[in-house]
């Protein structure tokens, strides 16, 4: 920030004039609408609303440069900063958001687009459940002017902060996204026997190599307080991270180290039919109805991990969902399922992999969000840094 510094300590050492927000923009409210029916079918110009984009329509009422500010609904966020969005060439707007637009040559549009995000604007809305901040009230916002200059050097570093801010993010998400594309090719050759490990494997019925049982209703039996966990396919389908608790006296169906539970009913079309979880822990998780228990036999034929990458959203046991009514899994839609079975020593060396795999992009999904909301709280401590300014006290 030293090249900020010199400047201010060169150009207004003493401190910045402070205007309205009247004086530093022009609004053109009056020229916003709600967008009419005639236009409303789907084109190429953005409609703006209250927090940003809300459709693409036909038709366009502004093209320039322009700020937009949340006049209703969500105006306020959490640190009681409006929404403002940046807007350049043809855009609808309606009547839920303040466009404003360059009006004079000493403050630049998009130092104001800066600006507008640390202000606290609470104490200029008005309304009770529904926040509303009305033209008049936005037009006294005050807003720092300090020299062109500085203000255009703060606009260069925080664009160029966004900027790579958003490659950062794009490079973690895309990083995830092709982790999950390779470990949903690996699951899905596998579950299609197309795998290159599994070529001369030998071909079994899953109910040659596991015991197959049904979980018990334990709804009734949910404890806040409980020790240990309640297998539900909510539970599941989440990985584990949304469970019921319950006491281990109550458990009717108890499961062990390398069990496999499946989710045995689902919604039509839905993501948790035949998900499984793999247990890692004795003595800790209770199987809620409409969850199986699958239990290899025998370790040492076939490896249980194996066995839960094997089963997990299996093909051959999907096809039982019609799109159209609720799935209801029967022991044999299961059992009766194939199993390509390589050598024991090939089987631990696939699950090895894609639990890797799994684990990782795991992690990483959990950890993505924290991972950005560090680095934009990190930007927003910067940017508020730069755009934090002494009054310039009149003689």
């Amino acid at each position: 920030m030293s090249r900020i510094d010199d400047l201010i300590q060169e150009l207004c050492p003493a401190g910045v004039r402070w205007i309205t927000l009247g004086d530093a923009a022009e609004n053109l409210d009056n020229m916003r609408r709600p967008v009419t029916k005639s236009h409303r079918t789907s084109g190429k110009f953005p409609y703006f609303g209250a927090n940003g984009i809300q459709d693409y329509v036909q038709d366009f009422i502004f093209d320039d440069i322009l700020l937009l500010v949340g006049e209703d609904g969500s105006v306020i966020q959490p640190d009681s900063s409006p929404v403002v969005n940046w807007s350049t060439g043809k855009v609808w707007v309606n009547n839920h958001a303040h466009v404003l637009r360059a009006s004079r040559p000493d403050v630049d549009l998009r130092f104001l687009f800066y600006y507008l995000h640390v202000i606290d604007i609470s104490p200029y809305v008005t309304g009770g459940t529904q926040k509303k901040i009305n033209q008049r009230n936005l037009n006294r916002v005050l807003i720092p002017v300090p020299p062109l200059e500085v203000q255009r050097e703060i606009v260069s570093i925080l664009d160029k902060f966004t900027e790579l801010e958003a490659e950062l993010e794009a490079e973690l998400e895309a990083e995830l996204e092709a982790r999950k594309h390779q470990r949903t090719y690996v699951i899905h050759a596998l579950g299609r026997g197309t795998l290159p490990q599994l070529r001369g494997a030998r071909k079994v019925q899953l109910k040659e190599l596991v015991h197959f049982e049904n979980g018990k209703p334990h709804e009734t039996l949910v404890d806040p307080e409980g020790q240990c966990e309640l297998i539900t396919s909510k539970f599941i389908s989440s990985n584990g991270t949304l469970a019921r608790r319950i006491n281990p006296e109550d458990i009717r169906t108890p499961t062990f180290i390398n069990d496999i539970p499946i989710v045995l009913s689902d919604l039509p079309n839905g993501r948790a039919l035949a998900k499984c979880f793999f247990v890692k822990r004795d003595n800790f998780y209770a199987v809620n109805q409409r969850i199986a228990i699958l239990r290899s036999k025998d370790n040492s034929i076939a490896d249980p991990e194996f066995l839960y990458h094997y089963v997990n959203r299996n093909p051959q046991i999907l096809r039982f969902d019609n799109g159209s009514t609720q799935t209801h899994l029967k022991q044999s839609d299961v059992v009766n399922m194939s199993v390509l079975l390589p050598d024991i020593e090939v089987q631990r060396q696939i699950a090895g992999s894609l639990t890797k795999l799994e684990t990782f992009t795991l992690s990483m999904s959990k950890g993505l969000p924290a991972e950005i909301a560090a680095r934009r709280k990190q930007y927003e401590h910067y940017r508020d840094q730069l755009l934090t300014f002494k009054e310039l006290k009149s003689a």
